[in-house]
């Protein structure tokens, strides 16, 4: 999995967008799953992920190690 999310994500008085995806983070690593993303220092959007599209495709499509 990669999921991360904005810590200053989209937010009202009864919903953070943080808040759920923390929750289902711990789910998944409850359930046994590896989320290659997480929290960052941010907010939503392309200034956001748009940053972040090494990680992203690293997690997709690691590079395999050659062995000598």
């Amino acid at each position: 999995f990669f999921l991360h999310w904005g810590k200053y994500d989209i937010r009202d008085n009864n919903f953070s967008r943080a808040e759920v995806n923390r929750k289902f983070d711990a789910l998944l690593k409850e359930k046994g799953y590896v989320n290659r993303g997480g929290e960052f220092n941010d907010g939503y959007g392309f200034a956001s992920w748009g940053t972040r599209n090494d990680d992203i495709l690293q997690a997709f499509f690691p590079l395999k190690r050659t062995q000598k």
